[in-house]
């Protein structure tokens, strides 16, 4: 459980949620080649806590992963499409939820996608949904430092830098520092 009451707010199915552009959806076994297309891909994983997928079968697991991780309510995973399109071009959502209404968000595109805006405008409405419709209070993200790309999308969503947290997660086998953003509630 991550906040008092959280049966009541979180959702009995992952909701589709819709910007400008893009539906944010379900993840399915049927986009475990989408999936596979995005973590396979070493520039997409160079920064992520995870190994460049070498089969189906890695994107296959992610799919049951974030499933559980809804079933079990703590976090929310959905795909990234175009608006009447199938095919998945990335994934966002919440991670984990922690207590004292805390989300911890994280998001990846397929590279072919990158610098056109969408994780920009996905983020905005996953942090929409968070506070508005799970309540949550405060929303982390944590980068690698050489990922100025996600520290640039998260900014211009009104995340705030915190500051530099040394050896603080153990990625691919050894201690990584990373960089802390947030975006309070009350920032809107």
């Amino acid at each position: 459980m991550f906040f008092e009451n959280h049966e009541a707010i979180f959702p009995k199915y992952v909701p589709v949620l819709s910007t400008k552009r893009l539906e944010l959806v379900e993840i399915t076994e049927e986009h475990a080649e989408d999936i596979y297309q995005i973590y396979s891909n070493d520039n997409v994983t160079k920064y992520d806590d995870c190994y460049s997928f070498t089969s189906l079968d890695h994107a296959v697991e992610a799919v049951n992963l974030f499933k559980q991780v809804f079933t079990d309510k703590t976090g929310i995973r959905w795909g990234i499409t175009f608006k009447n399109e199938k095919n998945l071009i990335g994934n966002i959502g919440f991670n984990q939820f922690q207590s004292f209404h805390t989300g911890k968000i994280g998001f990846a595109l397929n590279e072919q996608f990158w610098g056109m805006g969408i994780c920009t405008e996905a983020i905005a409405e996953v942090v929409h949904y968070g506070f508005n419709t799970l309540k949550i209070h405060r929303i982390e993200a944590e980068t690698h430092p050489k990922n100025t790309g996600s520290g640039l999308v998260l900014t211009k969503n009104g995340f705030k830098r915190e500051g530099t947290l040394r050896d603080f997660v153990f990625w691919k086998g050894v201690h990584q520092t990373i960089v802390m953003y947030s975006k309070i509630s009350g920032d809107l």
